[in-house]
């Protein structure tokens, strides 16, 4: 026990300094350009690469990283509602789930085929700009086992292209003459990050902020099941074929066996979320709480990062990630001038 903290508590205390203060600065300054989980990681990139030195910090850092980031992924649930999804329609959930999962599929097969970035990447691209940003990728990281500097690329340069459609999309529609209800559709499955989404759209106007709020949370709803295949399908992925012909009922028994702790308490949080045993007021609280200490799990992710893959694969994400949202920009605008017209 004492050797367990003695190595533990160098890193974990970095962590929890530097990303406490990120997110109460970013609380406080309310002006500050950049998402608090962006602005933890570089913080834990420049540690790593600047100051870190030796690796004294190195054990403590990884379990932040590792088991922080599951109690984050925990929590979330508790702030997840199934019910938006049907909230819209049955036109619009259509829309949304076609997005989502055709999104994923883009990214897979443009990033990891046509560019031949690691297939852990593109479902990175994938899961974070087809879902719900930041917080889908660092929700998904851990089960497909991508690497630290892996997913620093993926947040870094998935942020930027999501704050710049912030300034964009909105000079974007008046061009093609959308009314309020459908430019909040586009904002709401175009762009990255929920805050990002109300940015966009609230400066057109306040039916466009609402719809692509609600547009926004559904895709978050997505994150679910997304998580719960994925861990399927990854269990199947360590598979080797022998075995799966020998038993593949066993396989995909197997496969569900080894669903993680924090999976099965993600939707167990959600559904008590949606059935309404945690209310409005416990869900803020937990969302709040979860956005804290995933925060924190940044600062550790961010002290793993290696610059130089970073630079390496920085284009080909970028390729991806614009591949994702050009095609969710023309499914959507597709939809609303065609069917969804308010």
């Amino acid at each position: 026990m004492n050797n367990f903290l003695t190595k533990n508590i160098p890193g974990v205390t970095v962590c929890l300094i530097a990303g406490t203060l990120v997110y109460f600065t970013s609380a406080l300054g309310k002006n500050i350009l950049l998402d608090p989980l962006i602005l933890a990681l570089i913080v834990g990139v420049l540690f790593r690469n600047f100051l870190g030195g030796s690796n004294w910090h190195r054990e403590g850092s990884n379990f932040i990283s590792k088991y922080l980031l599951e109690i984050s992924i925990l929590l979330l649930g508790g702030s997840i509602s199934m019910t938006y999804l049907v909230t819209g329609g049955i036109s619009l959930a259509i829309l949304i789930i076609l997005g989502v999962g055709l999104g994923l599929i883009v990214a897979f097969i443009f990033g990891h085929y046509f560019l031949k970035l690691d297939r852990k990447i593109a479902i990175l691209i994938g899961v974070s700009n087809s879902v719900c940003g930041n917080a889908a990728a660092i929700a998904i990281a851990p089960i497909i086992n991508a690497s630290p500097s892996q997913l620093a690329t993926v947040l870094g340069i998935s942020s930027v292209i999501g704050a710049s459609q912030i300034i964009i999309l909105p000079l974007f529609s008046p061009m093609i003459g959308l009314n309020d209800y459908q430019y909040g559709i586009v904002a709401g499955m175009t762009v990255y990050a929920v805050a990002q989404v109300y940015a966009a759209s609230a400066s057109v106007s306040s039916v466009s902020a609402t719809v692509a709020t609600l547009v926004k949370l559904s895709r978050v709803i997505l994150l679910v099941p997304i998580l719960v295949i994925s861990q399927l399908i990854s269990n199947l992925w360590k598979t080797t074929g022998e075995d799966m012909t020998k038993n593949q009922a066993a396989t995909y028994m197997s496969a569900l066996n080894n669903v993680p702790w924090f999976i099965i308490g993600f939707i167990s949080l959600s559904v008590l979320k949606t059935t309404g045993f945690i209310d409005e007021e416990l869900s803020d609280y937990i969302r709040s709480l979860c956005h804290y200490l995933f925060v924190i799990s940044m600062v550790g992710i961010g002290t793993n990062v290696d610059l130089k893959e970073v630079v390496q694969l920085g284009s080909k994400v970028a390729l991806t990630a614009l591949a994702v949202i050009g095609f969710m920009l023309t499914l959507s605008l597709t939809m609303s001038l065609l069917i969804l017209k308010g």
